[in-house]
């Protein structure tokens, strides 16, 4: 392996630390990265994932259908219209289009999940 992957890993690194609610949100990041580091496919698979801060999407990571890959979609992509349309496309009979893990509101067992059907996604990115 080039020795300028092992500083840039560290660093990636240094910024998921493996400790507090089990919600690490540079993750995806971290993910996504090493996918382009090492130019090919992890074998982990990622659902479609917005990341949230302060109400407004600053990432949405998805694992590409065409090689396996974990991609982040581009800043002018993440609206709320895309979000939505992305999530309640091809909606299965469950009815869960998708859910919220709120970080900052902790129960005794953790953070809140919040799972939403289509009206739900649609008051929840509307709000």
């Amino acid at each position: 392996a080039p020795l300028h992957r092992a500083g840039q890993m560290a660093a990636l690194a240094a910024k998921s630390p493996l400790e507090g609610d089990g919600v690490i949100e540079n993750l995806y990041e971290y993910l996504w990265e090493k996918d382009n580091l090492d130019r090919g496919p992890m074998g982990v698979r990622v659902p479609d994932t917005v990341v949230f801060k302060l109400r407004s999407p600053v990432a949405w990571y998805f694992t590409s259908a065409k090689d396996g890959t974990i991609k982040r979609k581009r800043k002018a992509n993440l609206t709320m219209e895309n979000i939505e349309e992305g999530f309640l496309s091809g909606l299965g009979s469950c009815g869960v289009a998708a859910y919220f893990i709120d970080t900052k509101s902790k129960s005794a067992d953790g953070p809140l999940i919040e799972y939403f059907d289509e009206e739900g996604l649609r008051e929840f990115l509307r709000f």
